[in-house]
């Protein structure tokens, strides 16, 4: 008996390592262990490249290198100076909300990546996602979750 519990206690282990490394691996962190850095960025780069200004004129656009700041621990590109500038004054303003993580994962009490294409301004916020069936989610009902996302979200 004290055998069997042993090989089920070291395969249990073993299957854990593997869900673990998987989530680490898609970049899937649990929120209370402070595992995630404040904002999403792929290479050190927030939302991919694209400028966070232009959710809130035009739509997303991909930023230029050559007009970038460092925010929080990331990179952010804009399309232009004047967006570049317009970020300065105020970058709590543009910064996408969770960190720019997926909402609906938040909201699980998980990190995940998410498409800076599938996005949507609530309430003069920006909130992305990780697809169009969990944007077309939240905006069924932003209210419920975002109230269940800030729970989450310390």
């Amino acid at each position: 008996m004290k055998k069997i519990m042993m090989i089920f206690l070291v395969a249990f282990m073993f299957v854990l390592m593997i869900v673990i490394g998987v989530m680490v691996f898609n970049r899937i962190l649990p929120i209370g262990m402070g595992m995630h850095k404040s904002v999403y960025q792929v290479d050190d780069i927030a939302l991919e490249g694209y400028d966070a200004t232009s959710y809130f004129k035009d739509g997303a656009k991909k930023g230029d290198p050559k007009f970038s700041t460092t925010f929080q621990e990331a990179t952010w590109y804009f399309f232009s100076e004047e967006n570049l500038e317009v970020f300065k004054a105020d970058p709590g303003k543009f910064v996408p909300k969770y960190g720019g993580y997926c909402a609906k994962a938040i909201s699980t009490g998980f990190t995940a990546p998410s498409n800076p294409e599938i996005y949507t301004v609530h309430d003069g916020t920006l909130f992305l996602f990780s697809s169009q069936e969990v944007k077309d989610g939240f905006i069924a009902d932003p209210s419920s979750m975002i109230r269940v996302c800030e729970r989450k979200w310390k």
